[in-house]
């Protein structure tokens, strides 16, 4: 007998990226109902700070860019990976069968076990909480439904998730607004609220992943030199502020595109900072779709590593916005299916069979980017026409004056963090 669909777990995840030299003031995660109080508060636990397996890193920066290629329409994209894989990857583990096979294969991670997933997510959050980058998951929990101890046992050990008990039956309100609540706190108010639309009284199950991520340009852009010049977007061309600089950095050139890379600042009182965002521009004869392709099957980790520290002539436009999107058709475009139906196997979360299924999945980001970092202009197209190099300077020149791609990621071991596309500026 097929289940009846009446069963529904929410995966949602928000990320908020701002760039400043300010650290996060520490808060503690609450549920705001008056009977529903239980929780539990994960403690983040320290991990070494040493590469991922391959196939874990490679797996998800695959997988960020066959997202950004399935939702990139001529607009403007913001993504993290990172995200994503906590969320999703802390569902799979409760899932077996055909549903779990979909998922890791979906997510690029058909090559790891349970292990593999475990150990490199507990030291994925633990890196999500250094220099100026914070996350946290949470797991909100129908009050009367039983859930598998050792499900939750994964959830809290090695996601370092949060847990909650809610009543989504007869008060999905305050459950919204709890959850609501907890992603705005675990975002710098970037995103004040995950949820937007009313919450199905027969969830059972939602799991949420925040991350929030302040840096500050290890050499950063002078003021006076930020002048307006043309963005040639996709949709039009706009006049916006560019942000001008000459320095040593890490410059890469291809016959289809060229990136640089910008390091952050490391904190006083934190390790050497691995962070850094790269900008990729597609040659003036390709586009974003080919230059997605260029950077896929281990095409982003070869830039990096073959990129070498050049004196460059930089312009950049500022640019903030913010991007939300629905994940399950890009998740069933990648292959999975009986997640979302009622063949699902999430058998795991309660330890026998149940009618559990995922009914949505929902993604939020923000970005923005000046001179310092975190004070940043007001959302307008950016575009910057090249400036004719004269023949005795040698440096490289670097002008994003048209639509182009960016990345922050872990320079250990070039695993993508968050990844986007400035098309349309103004």
């Amino acid at each position: 007998m097929k289940k009846q669909l009446t069963t529904i777990i929410s995966i949602l995840t928000a990320v908020a990226f701002a760039f400043s030299g300010c650290q996060l003031s520490e808060k503690e995660s609450r549920g705001s109902s008056g009977k529903n109080t239980d929780k539990y508060i994960a403690k983040v636990k320290e991990q070494a700070h040493t590469a991922f397996p391959a196939d874990f890193s490679e797996g998800m920066n695959q997988y960020g860019l066959d997202v950004l290629a399935l939702l990139y329409d001529g607009g403007n994209v913001c993504v993290s990976p990172a995200s994503l894989q906590l969320a999703l990857l802390m569902t799979t583990e409760g899932a077996q069968g055909d549903t779990r096979d979909e998922l890791l294969d979906a997510l690029v991670m058909s090559n790891l076990t349970s292990r593999d997933i475990q150990e490199s997510a507990g030291q994925l959050m633990w890196r999500l909480n250094q220099n100026g980058m914070e996350t946290g998951n949470s797991i909100w929990l129908q009050n009367d439904f039983e859930f598998d101890s050792d499900y939750l046992d994964i959830c809290t050990r090695s996601f370092m998730s949060d847990i909650f008990m809610v009543d989504f039956e007869n008060d999905a309100d305050t459950a919204k607004k709890d959850i609501n609540t907890w992603t705005s706190d675990r975002t710098n108010e970037r995103i004040p609220s995950i949820i937007d639309g009313p919450l199905d009284p027969m969830t059972r199950l939602v799991l949420v992943n925040a991350v929030f991520f302040l840096g500050e340009w290890e050499t950063p852009f002078i003021s006076e030199n930020t002048y307006e010049e043309t963005f040639h977007g996709h949709s039009a061309d706009n006049e916006t502020d560019f942000m001008h600089a000459k320095f040593d950095t890490s410059y890469y050139a291809s016959d289809n595109f060229s990136l640089i890379s910008l390091p952050f600042a490391s904190l006083d009182n934190q390790k050497d900072n691995t962070f850094e965002m790269a900008f990729i521009l597609p040659d003036e004869n390709s586009d974003i779709e080919n230059l997605i392709f260029d950077l896929s099957n281990g095409g982003f980790d070869a830039a990096i590593n073959g990129s070498r520290i050049e004196e460059t002539k930089i312009a950049l436009p500022k640019f903030e916005f913010d991007y939300s999107t629905g994940m399950v058709g890009p998740m069933r475009d990648l292959g999975v299916d009986a997640a979302f139906t009622d063949a699902a196997e999430f058998d795991l979360m309660t330890g026998s069979p149940n009618d559990l299924f995922i009914s949505d999945i929902l993604h939020k980001t923000y970005i923005r980017v000046d001179e310092k970092g975190a004070e940043a202009a007001a959302a307008t197209a950016v575009m910057v026409g090249t400036t004719a190099m004269p023949v005795e300077d040698e440096y490289k020149v670097f002008t994003a004056d048209r639509p182009f791609i960016f990345a922050i990621y872990d320079r250990l071991d070039n695993t993508i963090l968050f990844i986007g596309i400035v098309s349309d500026l103004g």
